[in-house]
C-alpha cells in the first residue's frame, strides 16, 4: 500500500557481506535529504551482521534462499510504500547520492517514469582498473512492476522516459582471488542463465548475459555457440518479445571478440559483415562492431582494412565522446565500453603499429592522441611499445614518430618502459642483423628530448652514422661534445654503457680521461661498486683494459679500479682458478695491492697486527699474510687457524676464503691419502725385513713412520715384536 509520506524505496538483499556496512552507510546522505524507507530482504545474514542492518531499518524481511533472485528482490518490492523504488546490493555503495537527491528534491522526478544510476565494476583491488556502466534500478512503482529473472534480475516493465544520472556506485564484485574463485562465480550464474533460456526463448537478455559469464572464464566456442543460438531464436521470436536493440548488438560483438580470442579472423569477417547487415543498430553499437573491425584486422596484418575501421570507429567517437549517457542508452553489456578508457585506449594502441606501416600520418596522429597518456594505467604495455617502436623503424623516417616516441617517453614513468622497449628492439634488430631498423632506430631516439643514458649514448652511435656529417672533423667535434655530457650527466652509469659507444670514442681518437677525471671521485666509486656486484670476469677485463688505454696521470680512481678489480677477479676465482696455487698467487697479489694503497695513510706500527681500527680490507690483507706464513712454515692446523681469523674480516670476498678452505681441505685429504698409501707400503717392507732379521733396518723405518702416524696401531705391534 503506497504511502504518500514516502518518496522513495530503497531495497537490498543483504546476505552479510563485509561491505555491508559501508553499503548502508552511503544512502544516509540521501536518506536524510529526502523522505525514504529503507528494506532490507535478509537471504542469510550471520546474527553479527542482521544487528548491524537493524542499526539502520526495522523493516527486515526473512527469504529463504531458493536460488531465484527476482523472487527474493520481490519480497522488498512488495512491502514498498513509496512512489518510486531503488534497489542494490549489500556489496555496492554510493560514491555520492547528490543527483538522486537534486532529481527528486527538484521535482524532476515528475517527468521520468524510471531511471539508471551508474555502477563502477572494478577489475583490480587496487581499484585502478575499472569499467562503467548505467544500471536501470529505479523506477515509479506501479501494479504491474516486478522482477523478472531467476538471475542478471530486473524490473519489468520499465517505463518511458528515463532519466540518466551521474551518481554512482563502488562494485568489487567481479575482484576474484584466483581463476578458480572466478570459474566457480560464473558456473553459479550458467546454470540459471541456461534454465532462462528454455524458459523464455528469444528473450536476448538471458542469451547476451550467458555469453558473458562463458566469455569470463574463456569458454570462447561457448560463447560464439551461445549468441548464435540466442540470435536464431530472437528472429523466431521476436515477435513476442519487445525488440531490444543494444542487447542484439552485445551478441554480436561477444561472437566478434570469442572469434579474435581464438583466432579465427576469416569466420569473424564474415561474421562482422553479418553485425552491420543486422537492422536498426544504434550509432554506438555499431561503432562498437568497428572496434572489432579494426582489431581483426590489425591482428590479421591487414592494415588499409584496419585503418577504414578505425577511422570510423574515431568520428563516431568525435561524435559521442560528449554524450556518454546516450552511448549508455544505446549499447549493453559488452558493447557499453565502446568509448571507456579500458577498452578503447589499449585497443588503439594495439593497432598504432598498422596505422604507421600505413604511413597514414593524419590517421595515426588522430588515433595516437584519442588515446590519454597521462593515465598511468596506460603504463605496463610494453609489448604494443614495442611493437609501435618496430613499425616506426619499420618505415621511411617521419617527423610524427619521434613526437610520438616523445610522447610516450615524456610520460611519468615512462622513459623506464620505453628504455626497455628501445634496447630489447636493438637487440633483436642485432640478432636478425636488420642493419636498416637498425639505424632508423638510431636516428629517431637520437631525436628526442630526455636526458637518459640510453638517447645520450644513441646520440653518439648515430653522430657516426648519420649521412648529413659528412666531415669526420665535425663527427669528432659532435661526439666529443656528447661524450662530454654523458660523463657530467651520468657519471654514475658509466659501466652501464655499451661497447660499441666506446669503440667510437677509440675509433674518433677522442680523448676521454679529461671528462672521466671530473666526474667527482664518491659518484664515480659508488658505481664502480654497484657494478662489480654483478661484473662478470669478461666485463672486468674490458673495463680493466679500457681505463689502462686512458690512462695518462697519476689519479686515485686508477688505483681505486685497480684494487677492485683484482677483487672482482678472486670472486670469479671458483669458476676461473680451479687449482690452489693459482688462487694463492691472486691472494698474496691482492694482499700486495691493499697494502701498497693504504701503506701512506698509516704508520708502520699499525701494520703489526689485525685491529678493528684498520679498514677492513686491510685487516684482511694482514689476515693473508699470516695465512701465507703459515703455508709456508706451519702445520695443517696453523692454516686451518689463520682461515678461521679470515671468515668475515672483509664479507665483499667471504666466498673467496671459503674457497679457498675448501681447496686447502682437499689438499690435505688428498696428501693425507697418499701418506696412508706409502704407509702402508712401508709397514710390508717392515714386516719383509723382520721376517729376515733385518732387524736394525726395520727399527729405522718404524721410527721414520712415527713421526708421520704417531700413536698407529700396528707399528705400535711391530715394535714391540722387535723388542
Amino acid at each position: 500500500m503506497k504511502d504518500s509520506s514516502i518518496l522513495l524505496s530503497i531495497s537490498m538483499l543483504i546476505s552479510g557481506r563485509p561491505e555491508m556496512e559501508k553499503s548502508l552507510e552511503s544512502l544516509r546522505k540521501l536518506t536524510g535529504a529526502i523522505p525514504c524507507e529503507i528494506i532490507l530482504v535478509d537471504t542469510g545474514c550471520s546474527p553479527q551482521y542482521r544487528a548491524l542492518a537493524e542499526r539502520y531499518t526495522d523493516q527486515i524481511y526473512d527469504f529463504k534462499w531458493c536460488g531465484d533472485f527476482a523472487a527474493a528482490r520481490n519480497v522488498g518490492l512488495h512491502a514498498a510504500k513509496g512512489e518510486w523504488f531503488l534497489y542494490l546490493d549489500d556489496d555496492e555503495w554510493f560514491e555520492d547520492t547528490q543527483g538522486i537527491i537534486e532529481f527528486f528534491r527538484s521535482g524532476e522526478y515528475r517527468n521520468y517514469n524510471s531511471a539508471a544510476y551508474m555502477v563502477r565494476n572494478y577489475s583490480n583491488r587496487q581499484g585502478t582498473i575499472y569499467e562503467e556502466a548505467p544500471v536501470f534500478r529505479m523506477a515509479k512503482l506501479t501494479s504491474e512492476t516486478a522482477f523478472c529473472g531467476k538471475i542478471h534480475e530486473s524490473l519489468y516493465p520499465y517505463l518511458l522516459p528515463q532519466k540518466y544520472l551521474a551518481d554512482y556506485a563502488h562494485h568489487y564484485g567481479y575482484v576474484f582471488e584466483d581463476e578458480t574463485a572466478k570459474r566457480k562465480h560464473a558456473e553459479r550464474n550458467i546454470r540459471p542463465l541456461h534454465e532462462m533460456m528454455e524458459q523464455e526463448p528469444g528473450e536476448p537478455k538471458w542469451a547476451a548475459q550467458l555469453a558473458q559469464e562463458y566469455m569470463c572464464v574463456h569458454m570462447y566456442r561457448d560463447v560464439v555457440e551461445t549468441c548464435e543460438k540466442g540470435l536464431r531464436q530472437w528472429d523466431r521470436e521476436k515477435t513476442r518479445n519487445a525488440y531490444i536493440q543494444p542487447l542484439i548488438g552485445a551478441m554480436h560483438g561477444f561472437i566478434l571478440l570469442a572469434l579474435e580470442r581464438l583466432k579465427e579472423y576469416e569466420e569473424e569477417e564474415q561474421k562482422l559483415a553479418e553485425a552491420f547487415d543486422e537492422p536498426d543498430m544504434t550509432e554506438a553499437t555499431q561503432a562498437f562492431f568497428h572496434y572489432c573491425g579494426f582489431r581483426m584486422y590489425g591482428l590479421a596484418g591487414q592494415d588499409e582494412k584496419c585503418g577504414q575501421h578505425v577511422a570510423a570507429y574515431l568520428d563516431c567517437y568525435d561524435r559521442m565522446k560528449d554524450i556518454p549517457l546516450e552511448v549508455a542508452s544505446q549499447t549493453d553489456l559488452v558493447a557499453s565500453s565502446v568509448f571507456q578508457r579500458r577498452t578503447m585506449f589499449p585497443g588503439l594502441f594495439m593497432i598504432m603499429g598498422s596505422l604507421i606501416r600505413m604511413q597514414d600520418t593524419e590517421l595515426t596522429e588522430r588515433a595516437f592522441y584519442a588515446i590519454d597518456w597521462s593515465d598511468r594505467r596506460m603504463l605496463q604495455q610494453l609489448e604494443e611499445e614495442k611493437k609501435l617502436v618496430d613499425a616506426c623503424c619499420s618505415t621511411p623516417y617521419d617527423p610524427l614518430w619521434v613526437k610520438l616516441l616523445q610522447t610516450l617517453v615524456s610520460r611519468e614513468d615512462g622513459i623506464k618502459e620505453m628504455y626497455i622497449a628501445f634496447l630489447e628492439t636493438e637487440i633483436a634488430y642485432k640478432k636478425d642483423n636488420e642493419t636498416e631498423k637498425l639505424s632508423r632506430l638510431h636516428r629517431l631516439v637520437a631525436e628526442l628530448e630526455y636526458d637518459h643514458k640510453y638517447i645520450l649514448y644513441t646520440r653518439i652511435l648515430w653522430a657516426v652514422e648519420n649521412p648529413d656529417i659528412t666531415s669526420d672533423e665535425e663527427r669528432r667535434q659532435t661526439a666529443t661534445e656528447l661524450f662530454a655530457q654523458l660523463f657530467a650527466n651520468h657519471g654514475n652509469e658509466l659501466f652501464d654503457i655499451k661497447t660499441e659507444v666506446w669503440k667510437v670514442a677509440e675509433t674518433l681518437e677522442i680523448p676521454l680521461e679529461p671528462m672521466f677525471l671530473q666526474v667527482e671521485y664518491r659518484v664515480w666509486k659508488r658505481a664502480l661498486e654497484s657494478w662489480l656486484i654483478g661484473a662478470s670476469l669478461e666485463e672486468i677485463e674490458r673495463w680493466d683494459n679500457r681505463l689502462s688505454s686512458w690512462k695518462t696521470v697519476a689519479d686515485i680512481r686508477y688505483d681505486i679500479f685497480a684494487l677492485r678489480c683484482l677483487e672482482g677477479r678472486l670472486r670469479h676465482c671458483e669458476q676461473s682458478l680451479p687449482a690452489i696455487a693459482q688462487v694463492e698467487t691472486q691472494l698474496w697479489q691482492y694482499r700486495d695491492a691493499v697494502l701498497s694503497f693504504y701503506g701512506p695513510y698509516y704508520t708502520e706500527l699499525a701494520f703489526d697486527k689485525m685491529t678493528m681500527m684498520l679498514p677492513d680490507e686491510v685487516q684482511l690483507a694482514l689476515g693473508l699474510q699470516e695465512l701465507e706464513q703459515a703455508r709456508k712454515n706451519g702445520t695443517d692446523q696453523d692454516v686451518i687457524r689463520a682461515l678461521r681469523e679470515l671468515t668475515d674480516v672483509y664479507p665483499t670476498l667471504n666466498q673467496t676464503i671459503a674457497f679457498y678452505t675448501k681447496l686447502f681441505r682437499r689438499e690435505v685429504k688428498d696428501r693425507n691419502a697418499e701418506m696412508q698409501k706409502l704407509a702402508g707400503t712401508l709397514k710390508d717392507k717392515v714386516r719383509q725385513l723382520i721376517a729376515a732379521g733385518s732387524y736394525a733396518e726395520a727399527k729405522a723405518i718404524i721410527a721414520q713412520l712415527e713421526q708421520f702416524i704417531p700413536g698407529d696401531e700396528e707399528l705400535r705391534e711391530m715394535k714391540q715384536s722387535l723388542e
